[in-house]
């Protein structure tokens, strides 16, 4: 399931019979009118990465580019995870093997660059088929205007919240936060309380992670 969702046309399960694997093959090769031609996939973005240093064995070229729009040099030249991604996979490893459900990253772009954000989501993969010790990471960009109206239905939010709750994503810390809105401390305290008064939450941690399970949904 993890190969699928990181864009996969097919995955066999092993032990793998020969003869399952060539009726594989031939139905991609030749699909029969019944199956229908396979609908074009969109490339998707991934890599695989080692947790200990954050070292990428293998990705996508379109997680080379991503990687390299977000991430200016020499994070962008080198093939390991910039600080603040290391740090978050460090995490989420942890939490999964605890048993806990997903969360994903989200990172802003640099100063200046287009209205967009860049999540990271961690799978699980055959540790025969990317090795010991490492992971899959896929990658997904999601437009900030499309993001913020799927944050205001989703969450019975208006407009200014739901641009607060968005703007807060991928700045992990307080004085960012403010920083970014232009705010005193007092005043982003205030919008904070009251944006975790609006959704029933005790803290900003919570508040944005609801918002990341809301933008994780499948589209």
């Amino acid at each position: 399931a993890a190969l699928l969702a990181a864009g996969a046309a097919e995955c066999l399960i092993k032990p793998v019979r020969m003869s399952e694997l060539l009726t594989r093959i031939e139905r991609l090769l030749h699909p029969t009118r019944e199956t229908g031609a396979a609908a074009p996939r969109r490339p998707t973005a991934s890599m695989t990465v080692r947790e200990r240093d954050g070292h990428c064995a293998w990705q996508t070229p379109q997680a080379r580019a991503l990687m390299a729009a977000y991430f200016p040099p020499p994070w962008s030249d080198h093939a390991r995870l910039p600080p603040e991604v290391l740090a978050w996979l460090h995490r989420e490893a942890l939490r999964r093997r605890a048993g806990a459900p997903p969360s994903s990253l989200t990172v802003a772009p640099p100063s200046g660059a287009p209205r967009q954000r860049l999540s990271f989501a961690l799978m699980a993969a055959d540790v025969e088929v990317i090795g010991d010790g490492h992971w899959l990471l896929v990658l997904r960009e999601a437009d900030e205007a499309a993001s913020i109206a799927t944050l205001a239905k989703a969450l019975d939010l208006p407009q200014s919240d739901a641009e607060l709750l968005f703007g807060l994503l991928g700045r992990p810390r307080p004085e960012q936060q403010a920083e970014a809105l232009g705010l005193s401390e007092a005043a982003y305290r205030t919008r904070i309380d009251a944006l975790c008064h609006r959704l029933a939450v005790s803290d900003l941690m919570q508040a944005l992670e609801r918002a990341r399970k809301v933008l994780d949904r499948p589209a």
